[in-house]
């Protein structure tokens, strides 16, 4: 298996190198299709432009399509989620953050946004009074994967601050605290403040999964 990685490797160096234009793109195309080559692919690009602009439906087709061809890539699936969650559909989100943490299991945004993405459940539990044992678990589920976030990439304050939240949740406090003085000021402000233990609770922060 890796004598065949590296034959393709070398022979889509060689046709980068021989390429023109149009073969160069395809080269390109293909080596990102296969994990052999890294980078965004264009139609994820093409997507992201559509997002940004406005275009939901537009950014969603150049999403979808692009997260099936390029299996090895968890960028299409972390913008999925987030037009989920324009949509409010937030459900929809879950098993596409769930999917994009296993193809870059050390992709530091991710982990956050899966995080963000399972503490916002266990507060709407909270706010609908569902089982404790079931808000419990997403809490201890948000907190691994922002502490996961937090370690691949030391600067992402929101990945801090929204750790602080969980951590307050679990009713540890002083570590709560100690993260809350790390981040700063933020929209996780009010639940990383709130008080210990998951039942003490009121609902979810403003804005939880926004931008990166």
């Amino acid at each position: 298996m890796l004598v065949l990685g590296i034959l393709l490797l070398v022979a889509i160096a060689a046709l980068w190198f021989l390429a023109g234009g149009a073969m160069r793109r395809l080269v390109v195309d293909v080596g990102q299709s296969t994990g052999v080559m890294s980078g965004v692919p264009a139609q994820t690009t093409r997507g992201i432009d559509a997002y940004r602009s406005g275009d939901l439906a537009g950014a969603e087709r150049e999403l979808d399509e692009a997260a099936r061809r390029y299996p090895r890539s968890a960028l299409a699936l972390l913008y999925l989620a987030r037009i989920r969650f324009d949509s409010n559909d937030p459900d929809g989100a879950g098993p596409l953050l769930e999917e994009a943490v296993a193809r870059a299991p050390d992709d530091a945004l991710a982990h956050r946004m899966l995080g963000e993405y399972r503490l916002t459940r266990a507060m709407r539990g909270l706010a609908g009074e569902q089982n404790r044992v079931f808000t419990a678990s997403e809490v201890a589920a948000a907190e691994a994967e922002l502490a996961r976030a937090k370690a691949l990439d030391p600067t992402d304050v929101r990945a801090r601050g929204f750790h602080a939240c969980a951590l307050a949740m679990e009713g540890l406090v002083e570590e709560a605290g100690a993260e809350l003085a790390s981040a700063g000021a933020g929209p996780w402000d009010s639940c990383a403040r709130g008080g210990a233990g998951v039942h003490r609770w009121p609902r979810a922060p403003r804005g939880s999964l926004g931008g990166h």
